[in-house]
């Protein structure tokens, strides 16, 4: 029983997160717009979402989802097909917290959907942590064959890494990426 009752604050707590403006999950978003960012409710070092850039979705620490069926390939998804590239700060402090912009473009000719929502690792050195995307915040789950959605992407650097250290920030899409997936790789340097 005391399990469960963790489990349904723990539900609440995330639906409260990503429900914020008041849309319920079943509303669609309007598609006015081609770039999206997201940012974090629960973040005190980064910008607060009304300090974004216009047109950047704003993080959300949201759970993985729901994987693709099991033997499945991830391929199958259309947001397979996206290019992610990654922007931010090459020089960085250990145990600070940095914005980062990953930009996912569509280059093909057709319409890809964020549907059903794709979830994410972020790397720094060799710490990996995954996420869901925030889709729900997004002006739109399509992005338009040309288009691009942009997504804020806070980035806590470890307090292990030594001054002149070189390591690599990766970001890549899907519930278990691999060499297929969308990938965005930055190398900073530790100050």
């Amino acid at each position: 029983m005391f399990v469960l009752l963790i489990v349904v604050g723990a539900v609440l707590a995330g639906y409260g997160l990503t429900h914020r403006d008041g849309r319920t999950a079943g509303q669609s978003h309007a598609a006015a717009s081609t770039t999206a960012v997201v940012t974090s409710a629960a973040r005190s070092l980064t910008p607060t979402p009304s300090a974004l850039p216009v047109g950047v979705v704003a993080f959300v620490a949201l759970p993985v989802g729901t994987p693709p069926s099991p033997g499945s390939s991830e391929t199958v998804y259309p947001w397979h097909r996206l290019v992610a590239s990654l922007t931010g700060p090459t020089k960085v402090t250990g145990g600070t917290s940095t914005d980062y912009r990953v930009r996912l473009t569509n280059a093909t000719s057709a319409a890809i959907s964020l549907d059903p929502c794709p979830s994410y690792d972020l790397s720094v050195g060799l710490r990996t942590s995954s996420y869901g995307l925030n889709c729900n915040a997004a002006p739109t789950n399509v992005i338009a064959p040309g288009a691009s959605l942009t997504f804020d992407l806070p980035v806590s650097i470890p307090r292990s890494l030594s001054s002149g250290t070189r390591t690599d920030i990766t970001w890549s899409l899907g519930w278990q990426p691999d060499r297929t997936s969308p990938q965005a790789r930055l190398t900073v340097t530790v100050a």
